[in-house]
C-alpha cells in the first residue's frame, strides 16, 4: 500500500483505541469523529460515533448521523437496530447496552 494509505490506516487504529479508552463519552465522541472523517461511508464508524452521542444525549445528531449513514447502507442490520432504538426514546436507550 502507498505510505498516505497506510499512515491513514494508523491513525484510524490510534483514534478508534482512544475512543474505546476514553473516560468520557465526549473524549471518545471527539476520536470516533476522526476516525469517520478518516473513513468517509464506513457504517462501522457511524453506528460507533452515533452511540457515542446517544451517550452524550444528543439524539437529534445521532440521528443525522444515522439517516446519512442508512442513505449508503440501507440493510446494515446495525445501523437500523439503533435507529429504531433512539426513535423509540429515552426510556428504550435506557435499557441499551453500553457503547462499544
Amino acid at each position: 500500500p502507498c505510505p498516505a494509505a497506510a499512515r491513514t490506516a494508523l491513525e484510524v487504529d490510534a483514534h478508534r483505541r482512544l475512543a474505546r479508552d476514553a473516560a468520557h463519552p465526549a473524549v471518545a465522541s471527539a476520536h470516533h469523529r476522526r476516525v469517520l472523517a478518516l473513513t468517509p461511508g464506513d457504517p462501522e464508524a457511524s453506528l460507533a460515533l452515533a452511540r457515542r452521542l446517544v451517550a452524550l444525549g444528543d439524539a437529534d445528531e445521532a440521528l443525522r448521523l444515522l439517516a446519512t449513514a442508512l442513505a449508503a447502507h440501507p440493510a446494515d442490520e446495525a445501523l437500523i437496530e439503533l435507529t429504531v432504538e433512539v426513535l423509540a426514546g429515552p426510556k428504550r436507550l435506557r435499557a441499551q447496552r453500553p457503547p462499544d
